[in-house]
């Protein structure tokens, strides 16, 4: 789609640099990971920062145009400094829009919908022809694959399975009845995924306008790495417009929930009933108690321990023992225990005495 198209859907588009209303836009992409040719939406200095200091390394491709809130632009322009210079020198397109997430719900949903017309998941990829299914594989009856799809050697897929288009099933992974992977999801060899487990499904985002909830429509899809475990009616939901990951090795217990956009290392180890809200990083080999959970954005290290219950709303170094509402360190958490019971032990007392 071209800028000026895109404008239907928001209406506050403006074009500030340059002057070219005809440029090719093939979809939305994140600062993290950029595309060429795609749309990274900014409203905040932080993001600009770490975004052109990647542009400037040279180590990714430049996504060239950026949707900018137009708050923010006017700042810019008021300073005059070296981030505007920057981003006239290394951008292609700079455009301003009213509100950044309002335009992420409007302009995502073209992109998504031009994405399931093309995969079109109504009509069976082994009817068409488009799925590549290796001939040591076992399919039961009852299940549906869709365009694009390719399923390894030794895969085993039971009944009632659902893997939509241009997902990716590894050798010898194994999908337990009724599991249902969405489009663009990797999963890996070896994995276990049992029954009732949804991955790559919308995450929950939504945008206010003053009278309605508007959807962000989700393309980023899922990566589950090799050697992954997920128990029953766990759900790992798909990246907005880059993908969720899992990493090598991680274990999910049953009724797991993983937000849109999170990023679990190799060898974690969550067990049952945790929650983590959107774009959480959890380090390699950290392991979080039943029923514990993560704020959105928030940043766990490596080798943690969250206490079951415990509710994680800041970030922690490697190594960390957290447990409590909001979690603390566990000696910390000790601590107050220990004095709330002295405490009631006291009133206790009083009460006998009076």
């Amino acid at each position: 789609m071209k800028l000026n198209e895109l404008k239907k859907y928001d209406s506050s588009i403006n074009l500030v640099y340059p002057d070219f209303w005809d440029s090719k836009i093939s979809g939305i992409s994140t600062t993290e990971s950029p595309m060429a040719n795609h749309i990274v939406f900014i409203r905040e200095k932080k993001f600009l920062e770490n975004f052109l200091e990647k542009l400037r390394s040279g180590n990714i491709n430049s996504s060239n145009i950026v949707l900018i809130e137009e708050k923010f632009w006017n700042c810019l322009q008021e300073d005059n400094g070296t981030l505007l210079k920057d981003m006239k020198r290394v951008l292609s397109m700079i455009a301003t829009v009213k509100d950044v997430n309002l335009s992420m719900s409007r302009l995502s949903r073209p992109y998504y919908e031009k994405m399931v017309d093309d995969f079109d998941d109504i009509v069976d990829g082994r009817k068409t022809e488009t799925a590549r299914i290796h001939p040591e594989t076992k399919i039961a009856p009852n299940v549906f694959i869709g365009k694009n799809v390719v399923i390894e050697r030794g895969a085993i897929i039971n009944s009632g399975c659902v893997i939509l288009s241009n997902s990716k099933i590894g050798e010898d992974t194994i999908l337990y009845p009724n599991v249902s992977i969405y489009q663009n999801v990797k999963i890996g060899k070896n994995c276990r995924l049992h029954s009732g487990v949804v991955i790559g499904s919308d995450g929950f985002g939504y945008n206010f306008d003053g009278t309605k909830h508007v959807k962000v429509w989700h393309m980023g899809g899922a990566i589950l790495e090799n050697n992954v475990e997920i128990g029953s009616c766990s759900c790992i939901d798909g990246g907005t417009f880059s993908p969720t990951i899992i990493g090598n090795g991680s274990k999910i217990d049953n009724g797991v929930q993983i937000g849109h956009n999170c990023f679990i290392g190799k060898g974690v180890i969550l067990c049952g009933h945790v929650g983590l809200s959107g774009s959480c990083t959890v380090g390699h080999y950290t392991v979080m108690g039943g029923k514990s959970g993560m704020g959105p954005g928030v940043t766990i290290g490596d080798s943690c321990q969250v206490a079951g219950g415990a509710l994680v709303s800041k970030d922690w170094p490697s190594k960390s023992v957290v447990a409590g509402h909001p979690a603390r360190s566990i000696n910390d958490w000790f601590r107050a225990n220990a004095f709330i019971q002295n405490q009631i032990k006291k009133k206790k007392k009083t009460i006998k005495g009076s």
